[in-house]
């Protein structure tokens, strides 16, 4: 298993909001369908909207307003 490191948009009926997130999954495939699956559940609005970007993690330290290293 792999990090993956996920930059996104999620639609929540109301805006558009961009998010970073880190995903423990198999593969890049397994990593989408995880974050998706999250952020769908939160209500029957909210969705990811877009993904931006994916790569494989291999910092030490990640935080999701101050960047990774």
């Amino acid at each position: 298993m792999l990090l993956y490191r996920i930059e996104f948009e999620v639609d929540n009926g109301v805006s558009y909001d961009k998010d970073v997130a880190v995903v423990l999954a198999n593969n890049k495939q397994e990593a989408h369908e995880k974050l998706q699956r999250l952020i769908n559940s939160i209500d029957s609005e909210t969705c990811v909207s877009k993904i931006f970007k994916t790569t494989i993690f291999s910092g030490e330290v990640f935080t999701g307003n101050h960047g990774w290293k």
